[in-house]
């Protein structure tokens, strides 16, 4: 075979040279001023995104985001630090030229100090803010996990927690005196009507983080509830009980879909949502100063009210609280199980707390999603909008967690 000839030629190796340039032109200006990766060694921002020295997550950025429109309330922007040295991720809670305040572990925002109202979140439009405290995937044990009092009523099978009523009556759900010992003696006699019951006692402030470790810290959580995916056989009406302190919040949902709010055993509230004769996706939980039952995104149930009892110092703790699962009639499957809290937010810092702090026109007032453990606009003051570099899009390392963010 005839060795092949090598030729040089000025005008291929100026060719080359060219669409080398122009390659490394188009990616210096992609990394400027469109896409660029990030590390997050911080877990301020857990456990939307996992920040850790050794192993951040690695964040792709979006930087046309500031440019292309301002950021809207829960939107994470990034930014750079007040003195250069770092590039921080953190949530948007407040827009310009609002009031905010921090107050029982809930936003407050408005016009004026004197128009202040919470921002209450939709729970299905604002679901990714909904964060797992404990989920039967990431428990070992699944549904038989040792932190629920079980009895004889429920059962596992194909996979499902199978709850039985067993002709249990609805009045002796709420049994006399129950209330009275709420808190005082947590395993008094009622806690044996409900078959599956939080054996923890308290939900605290922390979350399921993404490797399926709970992490929780005190207080107490305030905003915390039950999702789950279910479906009930004819005659069957599912009890979800969330109890605080020495007052419990609980749902009826019946297999015909007739939802029944009660305070205290007491009616309080009735609608209508789908049936339950088919796995639905169930939500109820307290979210922003009210209760809310979701079946299949649709929101069947919002009531306002005030806990009285809810303390708003973090340094003191929060009354006691817990869930508890019950069925009258015939029986539930559960298929999904899952306890969940809202994002709190603590009163840390010299701004927003404990009077309404102005956000200037041309800035934001940010959060991190870990409120314990986060240096933000509680300690630093607002962020101006020019030192927006842009929002993040997903997760790109490690494998296991690579995923878009929903905002």
């Amino acid at each position: 075979m005839a060795a092949r000839k090598f030729s040089f030629s000025w005008d291929d190796a100026l060719g080359h040279s060219f669409v080398f340039g122009v390659a490394c032109l188009t990616w210096w200006l992609m990394r400027a001023h469109v896409l660029q990766a990030y590390p997050v060694r911080t877990p301020s921002m857990e456990p939307t995104i996992e920040g850790d020295a050794d192993r951040p997550d690695l964040v792709l950025v979006d930087k046309t985001f500031d440019n292309r429109s301002k950021p809207k309330r829960f939107d994470s922007v990034v930014f750079r630090e007040w003195d250069g040295s770092k590039i921080l991720v953190k949530r948007a809670v407040a827009l310009p030229g609002e009031y905010v305040r921090i107050r029982g572990f809930d936003l407050w925002t408005g016009a004026s100090p004197d128009s202040l109202r919470r921002v209450v979140k939709s729970p299905v439009e604002h679901g990714d803010l909904l964060v797992d405290y404990w989920s039967h995937e990431a428990d070992p044990d699944g549904f038989a996990s040792k932190l629920w009092r079980r009895d004889g009523a429920s059962r596992i099978e194909a996979g499902r927690l199978v709850v039985d009523g067993q002709n249990r009556r609805a009045d002796k759900l709420f049994p006399e005196q129950r209330f009275r010992l709420v808190g005082m003696r947590r395993h008094s006699k009622w806690r044996e009507n409900w078959q599956v019951d939080w054996q923890d006692g308290d939900i605290l402030i922390g979350f399921l983080n993404a490797f399926g470790v709970r992490r929780a810290s005190s207080p107490a959580a305030v905003d915390f509830g039950l999702r789950m995916r279910c479906r009930a056989m004819p005659e069957a009406s599912l009890w979800i009980d969330l109890r605080f302190a020495d007052s419990s919040w609980a749902v009826k949902y019946a297999a015909d879909g007739t939802a029944t709010l009660l305070k205290d055993g007491q009616a309080t509230e009735e609608a209508r949502g789908p049936d339950l004769q088919v796995d639905r996706d169930l939500l109820f939980m307290r979210l922003d100063g009210g209760f809310v039952l979701v079946v299949d995104g649709e929101i069947v149930v919002r009531h306002e009210t005030e806990l009285d009892d809810v303390r708003e110092a973090p340094q003191h703790s929060a009354p006691w609280n817990g869930i508890g699962i019950a069925v009258t009639g015939t029986s539930v499957s559960i298929a999904a199980l899952t306890i969940v809290q809202d994002l709190h937010y603590l009163e840390q810092g010299a701004f927003g707390i404990h009077e309404a702090h102005p956000v200037p026109g041309d800035a934001i007032f940010v959060l991190g999603d870990n409120s314990r453990d986060s240096r933000d606009s509680r300690h630093m003051g607002s962020v101006r909008l020019d030192d927006l570099l842009g929002r993040p899009l997903a997760i790109l390392a490690p494998a296991g967690r690579r995923h878009l963010l929903a905002r």
